[in-house]
């Protein structure tokens, strides 16, 4: 990457493992600050959710505004 993510707050579904693991991980080393969001806890995501559902994408994003205080970037 080119820019600098740096302070930028970004939300990543599914990115307990996987593709959404490495994006996560590549935004964390350009400087931004990442919430990661997955359905399966024991992948350790900051925040368990199944954003499939309107219960779920409430909790997502009652949880960016508490913890990050807004979003910049969001990988879904």
């Amino acid at each position: 990457m080119s820019e600098s993510l740096q302070g930028l707050r970004a939300l990543v579904t599914g990115g307990g493992s996987g593709i959404g693991r490495a994006i996560a991980d590549c935004l964390v080393g350009e400087g931004a600050q990442v919430m990661v969001v997955d359905v399966d806890a024991a992948t350790t995501p900051d925040v368990v959710a199944d954003v499939s559902t309107t219960v779920g994408v409430d909790n997502v994003f009652r949880a960016v505004r508490e913890e990050l205080g807004g979003l910049d970037l969001l990988v879904n």
